[in-house]
């Protein structure tokens, strides 16, 4: 199964409030995408059914970014919104997930929250990682909404994790 970035978002605001850290909207897009790209190596599918852009400070989900991006770099106070056209509303987008994923969520906010924004954006920046080749690609193909393919992002943090088992 696989769920809108916002209901994501929201468990990490939610969580972050919990653990009192706060996350600006830079650290929370990254986090989206640390756990978008662990979740598709271990999990063989995607987590987010939205796509992930590379943007020149790292991967980025645009519905995300323009709902916080008037918190400049200072911390999320809101949450993620859905509009209803029927009621013509806005409403919070709920986040209910198993206990799985949310042990999942949390070892994963655990890991990278602890980290600045620009720390963050920097870890995504990879040479020959998945934004990496969105971003710099050289092949001369055009990629509209410069889009970071889920394959690519799922075989590089296989590698990683990979790698992480060799040592």
């Amino acid at each position: 199964m696989t769920y809108d970035a916002r209901q994501v978002t929201n468990f990490f605001l939610d969580l972050a409030d919990e653990r009192g850290t706060p996350l600006t909207t830079m650290s929370l897009l990254k986090l989206l995408y640390y756990a978008h790209g662990w979740y598709l190596a271990e999990h063989d599918q995607p987590l987010i059914n939205n796509r992930f852009e590379a943007w020149e400070n790292g991967p980025v989900v645009e519905v995300v970014y323009k709902q916080f991006r008037d918190n400049g770099a200072g911390p999320i106070q809101g949450r993620a919104f859905f509009f209803d056209p029927v009621s013509r509303k806005k409403e919070t987008a709920k986040h209910e997930f198993s206990e799985d994923l949310t042990s999942f969520l949390t070892a994963v906010f655990e890991e990278y929250a602890r980290y600045h924004a620009f720390t963050l954006s920097d870890m995504t920046h990879d040479a020959g990682g998945p934004w990496d080749k969105a971003w710099n690609d050289a092949s001369g193909t055009v990629n509209p909404g410069m889009v970071i393919p889920n394959d690519e992002i799922k075989q590089y943090f296989r590698r990683r994790a990979s790698a992480s088992r060799t040592h």
